[in-house]
């Protein structure tokens, strides 16, 4: 079933996404750190890195905010209140160093120094347009992130809707996925690889929820369509024998077996997905545990996660969901694994 193999990707997808996460920020840090030493040595003439890592981290504090990882949010949002005065520092001290410019020249015209004129304007228009070109870059990063906020408004939203209401309503996800696509055509024509990777992952998620929203969208155009011809056993006008009655009935019956059993079978998956997704919880937890150097004082929980995994395999079993029950399997191989890794991590750190 396409909800567990969501799920099982989520759950073996969060390291990598917290490893990219490491990547975006370390390269961010490089570049800024780089910018710092050539602005300290005089070349003004680099380009200005912080619009395009407010953007950055804009964007990584929008994918923490839907992960629901709040307790790493504060951190980007102090990161990107830093760039903003950084950025406001670097623009009053290039406005500074062209006002500089602007007064060496006319003290050398009025010591008749004769100097390269031209070289000297080239250097004062190359520097308001780098001011030019960050104001424009902080406007583009906006207009980006005003799309955003727009797009997650319109999904929260419909995800607000109640159930059986959500079919009376259109999905937003294929105008959003549309979005995403242009904002990331934007950040790639001006080569910010790093933006347009995260729009990627972006609708590559929403592309997912539009797949279900129509799978449902079925179920649900299949269920009134059941009802329909229950109820048209029911406009009988005509009935000819009892043998008639008896044939109606037995038509209405099986109908209401089938009901019947469709709601124990939804039943049951929904006590198996709880059983899954407490699990999810117990891994997550321990893996916080785990970044707050706390291995030592928590149990490993993978032990008793491969047997909640057991367990929901004999209830998708029970309820003759063998493909859903054969992807649960590959994620008790995934824990073994983890199991094994976990007992190298304890051994480290109690040689610390």
């Amino acid at each position: 079933m396409k909800e567990v193999q969501k799920l099982e990707a989520i759950k073996m997808d969060e390291a990598a996404f917290q490893k990219q996460i490491s990547g975006w920020v370390e390269h961010a840090d490089k570049r800024a750190r780089e910018y710092k030493v050539a602005i300290n040595k005089g070349n003004f003439e680099a380009e200005c890195p912080y619009p395009e890592l407010i953007g950055l981290f804009e964007h990584i504090r929008q994918l923490l905010l839907d992960k629901g990882w709040n307790d790493q949010v504060a951190i980007y949002t102090q990161q990107i209140r830093i760039y903003h005065e950084l950025l406001e520092k670097d623009n009053k001290l290039r406005e500074i160093e062209a006002q500089k410019a602007l007064s060496r020249k006319e003290t050398k015209e009025l010591l008749k120094i004769k100097v390269d004129e031209a070289q000297e304007l080239a250097k004062v228009k190359r520097l308001e347009e780098v001011k030019t070109k960050n104001m424009e870059e902080f406007a583009f990063n906006k207009y980006i992130s005003d799309m955003v906020n727009k797009a997650e408004k319109k999904a929260r939203e419909y995800d607000l809707v109640k159930p059986e209401a959500k079919f009376e309503v259109e999905c937003p996800y294929p105008g959003i996925i549309e979005g995403y696509e242009y904002i990331k055509k934007l950040l790639l024509d001006k080569k910010w690889n790093d933006q347009a990777a995260i729009y990627t992952q972006q609708i590559r998620f929403y592309q997912e929820k539009s797949e279900k929203d129509k799978k449902l969208r079925d179920i649900e155009l299949q269920k009134a369509e059941r009802d329909k011809k229950y109820k048209d056993l029911h406009k009988i006008q005509e009935i000819d024998s009892i043998e008639a009655v008896l044939r109606s009935l037995d038509k209405e019956e099986e109908l209401i077996n089938f009901e019947e059993k469709k709601e124990r079978e939804i039943a049951k998956s929904e006590e198996i997905f709880n059983m899954i997704n407490n699990a999810e919880r117990m891994e997550k937890k321990y893996e916080q545990e785990k970044k707050k150097d706390r291995i030592l004082q928590v149990d490993c929980p993978y032990e008793q996660i491969i047997e909640i995994y057991k367990e929901a395999i004999k209830k998708f079993e029970s309820i003759g969901w063998k493909k859903e029950s054969s992807n649960i399997i590959n994620s008790i191989r995934y824990y073994k694994e983890k199991i094994e890794k976990d007992k190298i991590l304890r051994e480290l750190a109690l040689k610390k």
